[in-house]
């Protein structure tokens, strides 16, 4: 039997073990290095379309409650005929451009020091444009029943940005009526309103837009 010579039964050289060995790792290292790359493209992605998606759900929220501002169920014609006559016909809008000194007060809301804009819309509130309660009331933003005042219904809602239980931002909304506020849409920093000012020759015109003042009304 013919045995093998030594350069057939000898193996791979230490040198060539370790060549092999840092090309492996590279080439793993690349793998790697694509895999975290596209996980962190995907997260990045994901929390895009969060916030994207979370600013539309607060901006059709307030756009909703600004179309209802100033709402109140005719209650026949003025003396001259010339217009309807309505039970509530007070502020319908009022912006502080620093937010609210206390968003949830029972009474009128005040401008505070310093903070980010902040919105409160007024407007009566009916079983046709607010969700109602087991008991058949028309609701404020919190989903609190609205006590009658003089036969009328007015829900006072308020939206401004607060910290939330994870220290990010939130919108928020209080009522008049409520005994405290709720978060509304994550991932909201700040908040900024912008109203139309009136023409003074007519005033269903807008002259120019102007960033929201403390106060505003």
């Amino acid at each position: 039997m013919r045995r093998p010579s030594r350069r057939q039964v000898q193996g791979q050289t230490l040198v060539e073990l370790m060549v092999a060995l840092a090309i492996g790792l590279l080439v793993l290292g690349a793998v790697l290095g694509s895999f975290i790359a596209s996980g962190k493209t995907a997260r990045q992605q994901l929390a895009v379309a969060e916030m994207a998606e979370n600013a539309q759900l607060g901006l059709g929220l307030i756009s909703r409650e600004l179309l209802l501002a100033g709402f109140s169920v005719p209650t026949g014609l003025s003396p001259s005929g010339a217009s309807l006559t309505r039970s509530y016909a007070g502020r319908p809008v009022f912006g502080c451009k620093t937010g609210f000194e206390s968003p949830r007060t029972v009474g009128a809301v005040v401008c505070a020091a310093a903070g980010t804009d902040a919105l409160e819309v007024v407007y009566e509130a009916t079983l046709n444009n607010t969700l109602s309660t087991a008991a058949n009331l028309p609701t404020d933003c919190l989903g609190n029943g609205l006590s009658a005042v003089a036969g009328v219904r007015i829900a006072y809602n308020r939206y401004y940005v607060a910290s939330g239980s994870t220290g990010r931002g939130e919108l928020h909304c209080a009522s008049r009526q409520g005994a405290g506020g709720q978060p509304l849409v994550d991932n909201v920093e700040g908040m900024t309103v912008w109203y139309g000012e009136a023409n003074a020759a007519s005033t269903r015109a807008v002259a120019a837009p102007t960033p929201c003042e403390a106060p505003v009304t």
